[in-house]
């Protein structure tokens, strides 16, 4: 495999860096009003799609997927445009309790290194906020590749998948719950796996290549 030259590498790295931030001033400017129009989320899909090399990157790359599935019949519903609304505000650390920017998962109770993730006949539990969809269309996807998914952690449970818009205060928090309970039930023995919404993420889209 060729080396890549550290001082591109590192060129790469700074310029995905600002593109995020420029990215995520972007958003701020939609949701200063409280509110996303029609027209700033075909923008921000617009921006999302010129920009080939940063959708490559975490976590813009489930966002500029999410978008499309907005805008796919040209009309963007009031509960989809409260939800991207409610997404871009804790993606941006602008709203009332939420994470730092586009904060990933990683101090949370994750398991290091992440496991392989299988799907077929698996038990999945999802719990906080996810980039990549509202929660039923994440269910559905696990469904969709042969798993099963249920509304709480249980020695059943096989997997937790914690959305990267989960609080990093997470014991206080409604889904620290789930959190806890895994965590007591990992340490009792049982075999169940904390993973970030990021490397689920990377999973299923991995499943997706195989099928096409």
């Amino acid at each position: 495999m060729t080396e890549v030259d550290p001082n591109v590498r590192f060129g790469l790295g700074r310029w995905r860096a600002r593109g995020l931030d420029e990215l995520l001033g972007f958003v701020k400017g939609i949701i200063a009003d409280g509110a996303v129009s029609d027209a700033e989320a075909v923008a921000l899909r617009q921006l999302l799609e010129a920009n080939p090399l940063l959708v490559a990157e975490w976590p813009a790359n489930v966002l500029a997927d999410r978008l499309e599935r907005i805008c796919a019949d040209g009309v963007i519903e009031e509960e989809e445009r409260e939800d991207l609304l409610l997404l871009l505000q804790r993606a941006t650390g602008e709203s009332e309790g939420s994470v730092k920017p586009m904060t990933r998962a990683t101090r949370l109770p994750v398991d290091e290194p992440p496991p392989d993730l299988i799907f077929e006949e698996r038990v999945y539990v999802l719990t906080g906020k996810f980039v990549t969809g509202k929660r039923a269309f994440c269910e559905a996807t696990v469904e969709r590749l042969g798993g099963w998914c249920d509304s709480r952690v249980t020695r059943e449970t096989d997997y937790l998948v914690i959305g990267t818009l989960a609080s990093e205060a997470w014991v206080h928090t409604t889904h620290g719950r789930k959190i806890e309970a895994a965590v007591r039930i990992k340490a009792e023995g049982r075999p169940i796996s904390i993973v970030a919404e990021e490397h689920w993420a990377v999973a299923v889209r991995a499943r997706g290549d195989e099928r096409n």
